[in-house]
């Protein structure tokens, strides 16, 4: 049997006034948490926030736990870059 892991993400898409969403869908990991793709979501954020010299600000998020046959793991994150402290 083969298995194929992928992950499927939006990448940073901007929604206007410094904030930004980032969606991610592991696909063929029915067995994966939404936290561990949300996870994957903060590392994106921060790079893309540190290419700014900035950190993520948080502002929402969403997860939903993967289901056999059902769904798969996901999550989204709606940050915002913020001057480091």
């Amino acid at each position: 049997m083969l298995l194929i892991v992928s992950c499927a993400s939006t990448g940073v898409v901007p929604t206007g006034n410094n904030e930004y969403i980032i969606s991610k869908t592991d696909m063929g990991d029915t067995w994966h948490t939404g936290a561990k793709v949300l996870a994957k979501l903060y590392i994106e954020a921060n790079e893309f926030c540190s290419r700014k010299n900035m950190s993520v600000e948080r502002i929402s998020e969403e997860t939903a736990d993967g289901k056999v046959f059902v769904r798969n793991a996901n999550a989204t994150l709606k940050f915002r870059c913020v001057q480091s402290q």
